[in-house]
């Protein structure tokens, strides 16, 4: 990476969080809720997903711009990127 990242994941998903999966043989129309119905790109998980939420990202080559501030977050309780 081009500059330092610092990650603070948590181990498990906060509690009443939503998972969203992306692959990319996906498509953006699934509502991405399951490992099997996943989304095509890791912006549209990040749209979906509010604070406390987990995207899952699947091995992969993604071609895309990612907004990685896309879906907020609130001290304590943000947006997760895990690989899958």
């Amino acid at each position: 990476m081009p500059y330092p990242y610092t990650s603070q994941c948590p181990s498990l998903p906060a509690s009443g969080s939503v998972s969203y999966f992306v692959s990319p043989s996906g498509n953006n129309t699934n509502n991405g809720l399951s490992a099997g119905a996943p989304l095509r790109t890791v912006l549209a998980g990040l749209q979906r997903a509010r604070p406390g939420d987990v995207v899952y990202v699947a091995d992969g080559v993604y071609r895309e711009q990612a907004d990685l501030f896309t879906g907020g977050g609130v001290a304590g309780k943000y947006v997760t990127l895990r690989n899958v």
